[in-house]
């Protein structure tokens, strides 16, 4: 009864989103982390049981579609991106002036805190909790936008509009993805501002000759890894704009990602490597980590840096593919099951948006102490942005509340978030397969080994997740 009631507290208040960052202390758990982790693993595998019972139950009545609320909003939504995207080019040549005009230490300097909390962090939150606003607010389509009206006028030829490299599908994004997480967990880029500005330039160089050679719509779908980023995070928010741009549709979370057509090979390895940099995040927290990187330090001197650079990239590079394997493993279970009615790639192309919500609530458990406690320090930063001694807002003197959100509520958040992600990606799955085998009984038994997958999935990220945040009880 004890497990049972640490199960429905978390199921219950599974609303708050979570990260494990920004504490100094630890929390006391009031049980052994054993029982949380039993507790959240036994929650998903009976959310399968749930599902499996209600849906042989309805197998022989006729599938529903989600209901979907659609508004007409005639020309808002275009009239706010023109006067956002030239708003979005300012603020990003802003943060390029702090980060090379500004002072060194990153606290007192704008372009780390709007780039990595109010962009990165706080972005995601509102793409996958609200809408994909980032097409409005993205900089460099605002960049090429304005180029190519300038190139027209002059009469020049604006887009050299080559066909994109269909073998190369969308694998340059999960490389700049693998990338960009291992600037961001192992890389100290945002301890040197102008570390930052550097790479915002050369994104910017990459970008906007990727627009230019392919076209911008072509280079976004393929190459452009922080399009294909909110793009993803977006199909699991409730709100979202028609192709038209004049009509808001908004559905139940997760709605969108059963009802797109399934992903390329490419993208489920882009989902599952938003999986794995947020997860090897928290395993660079650990001690366990620490002990390993010593011991390959004196086994490889030759090899390992001083900085655990070569080591981190390297560790993060395995875990995405020990996630990609254990993936594709799951997935071929399914697909012996459904046997010749799916492949092995059909079966991971079709599942793969079904983990979103996974990748959101490991980034929800993992980041919202980060976007509270140093989200904060944006209000002095927008009155002195590059540390010159400034107050253009008068708010240059508060000061960051560390106690504004305590350890104890941080784990709670990252308990909730992780069961709840994990709930909605068994729905999710079986919705999945359904579209895959349209027999009731078949879906069900596919879905048991990626449930399984989910399962473990869940006792590692709360492992991993616990261990900077709590304290262990014996």
């Amino acid at each position: 009864m004890q497990l049972a009631g640490l199960v429905a507290a978390g199921w219950l208040t599974a609303t708050s989103p979570v990260w494990a960052h920004a504490f100094d202390e630890r929390h006391d758990l009031p049980v052994p982390l054993g029982y949380f982790i039993a507790g959240a693993v036994l929650a998903v595998g009976l959310s399968f049981v749930v599902v499996a019972v209600f849906a042989w139950i309805s197998r022989n009545r006729p599938a529903k579609a989600p209901r979907s609320l659609v508004i007409a909003t005639g020309t808002l939504f275009p009239m706010l991106r023109k006067i956002f995207q030239p708003l979005s080019v300012v603020v990003y040549f802003l943060i390029l002036v702090a980060a090379f005009r500004g002072t060194a230490n990153p606290m007192m300097n704008l372009a780390p805190s709007a780039v990595w909390i109010a962009w990165w962090v706080g972005g995601s939150m509102v793409a996958a909790f609200i809408g994909n606003v980032w097409p409005a607010l993205d900089p460099w389509r605002a960049l090429f936008d304005a180029l190519g009206y300038l190139g027209r006028r002059a009469g020049c030829k604006a887009l050299l509009n080559r066909p994109w490299p269909q073998k190369l599908s969308a694998w340059p994004a999960v490389a700049l993805l693998l990338l960009w997480g291992a600037c961001e967990v192992i890389y100290p880029l945002a301890a040197v501002p102008s570390r930052l500005g550097y790479a915002a330039v050369l994104w910017t160089g990459i970008t906007l000759s990727g627009m230019f050679w392919f076209g911008r719509k072509t280079w976004q779908q393929n190459g452009d890894v922080f399009a294909i980023y909110f793009e993803i995070l977006g199909r699991f928010a409730p709100l979202s704009l028609a192709t038209d741009g004049k009509t808001l549709v908004i559905r139940p979370h997760g709605n969108r990602l059963v009802e797109s057509v399934p992903a390329s090979m490419a993208i489920v390895a882009f989902i599952l490597a938003m999986l794995a940099i947020v997860l090897f995040d928290g395993i660079l927290a650990g001690e366990a980590w620490a002990s390993l990187e010593q011991t390959l330090r004196g086994q490889f001197s030759g090899v390992m840096d001083a900085n655990g650079y070569f080591a981190g990239s390297m560790g993060l590079l395995l875990v995405w593919l020990v996630f990609l394997f254990a993936y594709l493993a799951a997935c071929g279970m399914a697909a012996a099951i459904f046997g010749r009615r799916a492949s092995v790639t059909t079966v991971a192309r079709v599942i793969a948006p079904a983990l979103v919500p996974i990748a959101v609530a490991y980034a929800v458990a993992h980041n919202f102490s980060a976007l509270v406690i140093q989200g904060q320090n944006l209000i002095p930063l927008l009155s002195d942005p590059l540390g010159a001694g400034w107050d253009i807002l008068g708010t240059a003197a508060h000061r960051i509340n560390g106690t504004l959100i305590q350890p104890g509520t941080t784990w709670t958040v990252a308990l909730c978030a992780i069961i709840t992600g994990h709930l909605m990606s068994v729905w999710l799955a079986h919705r999945a397969s359904l579209n895959l085998c349209h027999d009731t009984r078949t879906a069900i038994l596919a879905c048991m080994p990626l449930t399984a997958l989910m399962m473990a999935y869940t006792a590692i990220s709360l492992q991993i997740i616990a261990e900077p945040m709590v304290r262990f009880i014996p």
